[in-house]
């Protein structure tokens, strides 16, 4: 699940861990990911993750499915709007969207799909979501 460090993805993270469930959590906020960590020990697996890096989202997802075996269920909480005429926006500020909602969550979403058939969930609490199969 990405961006477990604060609102939606962390009462998210917090609801699963609280009712017997483990789960792995990425975020930017290592100091938010390690007070996690502490609080539910080795049900939980944290990881600093930039969703923009499609290697290490790669990586990251890997490891995961090393750490807690079969994933049945990704989460993919990062993500931001942009609202506005798109002639606004600079061309750095499109890239950088582009990869954030859309370049990483696909990545995410093809290692996933390789590793097992979990159910994929797109949500954010700045956005409207979807939830579908991955």
């Amino acid at each position: 699940m990405t961006g477990v460090t604060g609102g939606l993805g962390r009462q998210m993270a917090t609801r699963l861990l609280e009712g017997g469930d483990r789960a792995a959590g990425t975020g930017r906020n290592t100091a938010a990911l390690e007070k996690i960590a502490a609080r539910y020990g080795d049900a939980f697996w944290p990881a600093t993750l930039d969703g923009t890096d499609i290697a290490a989202v790669k990586d990251t997802i890997d490891r995961a499915a090393a750490a807690l075996g079969n994933v049945d269920v990704a989460v993919n909480n990062a993500g931001y709007g942009m609202f506005g005429a798109a002639e606004e926006f600079t061309d750095e500020q499109i890239a950088h969207h582009l990869a954030t909602n859309l370049t990483g969550s696909r990545a995410g979403s093809a290692r996933r799909r390789s590793a097992s058939r979990p159910e994929a969930c797109r949500e954010s609490s700045k956005d409207e979501g979807e939830v579908g199969p991955a």
